[in-house]
């Protein structure tokens, strides 16, 4: 599959934890990924964005990924140093855009969805591992979820 992701989504709530360690990016993206696979997900398309060292016209392009292989996948592309957690951007939804998860060159995560249950669910499951979670309001700004 080679669809085309983008960052940005419209007419979905969003939440983004805080600045986080690089080694604590990998083990988030297992935990995010229990959650998801728990909602009934189990294929993902991931694209590489800003900071991976591809050429610029293979960033933004979508691979199938099982959900419970999406931390092996970035594991072996920080192995081949396609990506770096936590300096790179790795964005992972779903082929219907029900969610998205940006995985940050700023170190942080991402998360949108128009699912309210889903998004308290993952704000929770941060919350519950002591992660800051901030939600992004109508003008914009980031206020404390």
């Amino acid at each position: 599959m080679n669809q085309t992701l983008s960052n940005s989504a419209t007419g979905q709530e969003e939440i983004v934890t805080g600045t986080l360690p690089p080694e604590r990016i990998l083990p988030q993206m297992r935990e995010a990924a229990r959650l998801l696979h728990s909602a009934g997900i189990e294929k993902v398309l991931v694209g590489y964005g800003w900071g991976c060292n591809l050429n610029p016209a293979d960033l933004w392009q979508s691979v199938e990924v099982d959900l419970t292989r999406l931390d092996q996948f970035a594991a072996d592309a920080e192995r081949t140093g396609i990506y770096r957690a936590g300096s790179a951007d790795l964005i992972v939804a779903d082929a219907s855009a029900s969610f998205q998860l940006l995985f940050c060159h700023e170190a942080d995560i991402h998360f949108k969805t128009g699912d309210s249950a889903l998004l308290l669910r993952m704000k929770e499951l941060w919350e519950g591992q002591g992660i800051t979670v901030m939600r992004k309001v109508a003008t914009g700004e980031w206020t404390p979820a």
